[in-house]
């Protein structure tokens, strides 16, 4: 999946992206513990969010994400 970066400042800097899903090819990143990922086609069902955050630094393979935001039906 292809991230497009924005840089966004709120009580310091983390970089904001748009996509699909939580990254999770080892090329892309790195990735800092806060990091954002805006969901781009948040949906109602399912296990929808509005976005993951990153909670462990790492490369798209080896960071963590965790969703927030999560959608009701």
């Amino acid at each position: 999946m292809a991230l497009t970066s924005v840089v966004l400042k709120h009580r310091g800097s983390y970089t904001a992206y748009e996509g699909t899903a939580a990254p999770t090819v080892a090329t892309e990143g790195p990735f800092m513990v806060g990091d954002i990922v805006w969901n781009t086609v948040p949906a109602a069902g399912g296990a929808t969010y509005m976005g993951w955050v990153c909670t462990t630094a790492g490369t798209g393979a080896t960071a963590t994400f965790k969703g927030f935001g999560l959608i009701e039906v």
